[in-house]
């Protein structure tokens, strides 16, 4: 999606997109595939596209009514599916094992 489709998604302005997109990038919580075309914001690079890794990260960077509807859905989703409550258990072993 590219960062308009988004901010129509969650209800933001672009910008928004571009400055929280811009934070995950910088953090390397997601790598960005160079593949993809790329614009020039400011004094920055970032794709013209993005892939559903950052949409979901950015749903939960975003503070709009519908980034939580899309958050809530997302987690419903994660927790109905069987593979999805498997996941959230190896996170938790995980996570009990290193306080451990």
């Amino acid at each position: 999606m590219t960062a308009s489709e988004i901010a129509s998604l969650f209800d933001v302005y672009v910008r928004e997109v571009y400055n929280h997109a811009k934070a995950i990038m910088k953090s390397e919580v997601i790598h960005v595939d160079v593949s993809v075309p790329l614009i020039v914001v400011g004094n920055s690079v970032i794709p013209d596209v993005y892939g559903l890794e950052m949409i979901i990260a950015l749903a939960f960077r975003i503070h709009s009514h519908k980034a939580e509807v899309f958050r809530k859905w997302l987690i419903r989703k994660m927790i109905s599916n069987t593979s999805g409550q498997q996941i959230l258990m190896n996170i938790l072993w995980n996570d009990k094992a290193l306080l451990n």
